[in-house]
């Protein structure tokens, strides 16, 4: 990971954070969280997923967001 780490830092690399099922904040609080450790937002928006019938929908609490690092 360190490696990796070392590459996404120079740009060679990209690291994907994947969140848990089990860890739910509201995006302003996620926001924020992500400022304080130098993070710049560049888009969110709500997560797809499948109901039990098959269809694509969007998910209830789970987001997917964008962020880079702030300059």
């Amino acid at each position: 990971m360190i490696r990796r780490w070392l590459k996404a830092v120079t740009g060679s690399y990209q690291i994907v954070l994947n969140s848990a099922r089990n860890f739910y904040v509201k995006p302003d609080n996620m926001i924020s969280l992500a400022q304080d450790c130098g993070l710049q937002l560049k888009t969110y928006f709500r997560h797809k997923e499948l109901d039990p019938a098959g269809n694509v929908v969007e998910s209830k609490f789970r987001y997917n967001y964008i962020f880079t690092p702030l300059k």
